[in-house]
Order: C-alpha cells, then sequence, then structure tokens
C-alpha cells in the first residue's frame, strides 16, 4: 500500500490490513510478518488521525478501526517482542 512518507487518508484505511502470509505455513518469516504488522499500525494511525479531523466519520467507526489495530498492536506485542 501507501508509502509512509504520504498521509494515508481516511478512505484508505483498508488497504492498512497487513498481508500476514510470511507469518503462516510451516516456515514462518516472523521479521517480513512484524515489519508488515508495524507498518500496517501506522498505517492506521494516519488514518484514523485523517478521519478524526474529518468531521463526517462516526466515532463508532472509529473505535472499530482501533478495535482492529489493536489486534494488530497485540500481535505486535505476542509475536514480535513488543514491536
Amino acid at each position: 500500500w501507501i508509502r509512509s512518507s504520504e498521509a494515508v487518508s481516511c478512505q484508505d484505511i483498508a488497504s492498512c490490513t497487513p498481508d500476514l502470509s510470511s507469518l503462516q505455513g510451516d516456515n514462518p518469516d516472523v521479521a517480513e510478518g512484524c515489519k508488515a504488522v508495524r507498518t500496517s499500525i501506522n498505517c492506521f494511525r494516519d488514518a484514523m488521525d485523517d478521519c478524526r479531523n474529518n468531521q463526517n466519520i462516526p466515532k463508532s467507526q472509529i473505535d472499530a478501526m482501533q478495535a482492529q489495530m489493536n489486534t494488530y498492536d497485540d500481535m505486535l506485542s505476542k509475536q514480535c517482542d513488543g514491536g
């Protein structure tokens, strides 16, 4: 998805979901997977900032995004030594 040097807009939040394929299978590439999760979390943060600044977004939607991001945060702390 979008490089972190560009601001992620609220509409782009769907593209923040990390590709976790490197963490699956018999020989997971944890470093690669953790990098994807970390990048994803930064993407969620940027997108949520934009959503918050865009008054038309219902709070429930932002809460849902936050919950999704927290899932990846948990993954980071469990599988990636706290990120």
